[in-house]
């Protein structure tokens, strides 16, 4: 009789591989990791605040053009700096929408390396990296 050295891939004793669902191996980067969360959604969020604020003073630039439209011998200097000044706010805008994705991507990319290095697992920094991205 042989008797195989290798439990076989259809036997399922509960016991799932911990490399592949570690999150953290120590204190220090799990301290490291979650202050680089942390510090991800607050960025991100003072960030979405200034481009909400932009956004709004776009719109609010829209309503005087409206108002000013057709433009008469007075409302054309109003509507010309009503419609530059509006187009800035929408230009800045979305430069801060692009910027809030580039830095929470470079903080989940220091959060991969920090916690790769302090964790001394490749797998803990990608769950830290994907844990940055999904806040």
């Amino acid at each position: 009789t042989v008797t195989p050295s290798a439990p076989d891939a259809e036997e399922d004793d509960g016991n799932k591989d911990e490399t592949k669902t570690a999150t953290f191996s120590g204190c220090l980067d799990l301290i490291v990791g979650s202050t680089l969360v942390l510090t991800g959604i607050l960025s991100s969020f003072t960030i979405e605040i200034c481009a909400a604020y932009a956004y709004l003073s776009y719109w609010l630039c829209c309503k005087i053009v409206d108002m000013c439209s057709p433009p008469g011998l007075f409302s054309w200097l109003p509507l010309f700096l009503a419609w530059i000044i509006g187009k800035s706010f929408l230009l800045i805008d979305v430069v801060l929408l692009f910027f809030s994705i580039v830095v929470v991507e470079c903080i989940a990319a220091a959060n991969y390396l920090v916690c790769t290095i302090l964790g001394c697992s490749h797998q803990v920094g990608k769950n830290a990296h994907q844990m940055t991205r999904k806040m």
